[in-house]
């Protein structure tokens, strides 16, 4: 088909080379005018040449395999899309809640979030994993931060040390 194209164009190219051509070389009045239209004649018919050799049925053919190869290409594209807005989420409610952690005191934190897709297919933090020294005061005040904010409940907050 690419094959097909391709050639169609270059005979169109040809055909317009050689008639800008002879319209160069002819003089003017009557002799021009049936050169003009004789080449008028030639590109289109360069131009609707590849019809008569036109299968329908292999062009059906090919509209079903390209919309098949289309529909692939989206589906492959959504589950990237919704893939990486799951990383993106989860990589800024992570670093969200280190920076609330540095303003309590909390040092060399290490805070992994999970998603979960809700209304929409739009994914929020579910659940966070944190491993790291802090004190029970700063793990109360960082837990209701990401509870009020983030929306992860303290029955889904694990600490690790």
């Amino acid at each position: 088909m690419i094959e097909l194209i391709k050639n169609w164009v270059l005979g169109v190219a040809a055909a317009a080379f050689i008639t800008g051509i002879a319209l160069s070389i002819t003089p003017q009045g009557k002799l021009r005018r049936v050169v003009s239209l004789v080449c008028g004649f030639m590109t289109i018919a360069v131009m609707l040449g590849p019809l008569k050799d036109f299968d329908l049925g292999s062009y059906s053919s090919f509209a079903v395999e390209f919309n098949n190869m289309a529909e692939g290409y989206g589906v492959n594209l959504e589950n990237e899309n919704e893939r990486l807005v799951k990383a993106i989420i989860e990589e800024q409610s992570a670093a969200y809640i280190l920076d609330k952690a540095t303003h309590l005191g909390i040092e060399n934190l290490i805070v992994t979030v999970e998603t979960k897709a809700g209304d929409g297919d739009y994914p929020y933090p579910w659940r966070a994993e944190l491993g790291g020294e802090a004190t029970e005061q700063q793990r109360r005040s960082l837990g209701q931060y990401m509870e009020s904010e983030l929306g992860i409940p303290a029955e889904r907050q694990h600490w690790s040390e």
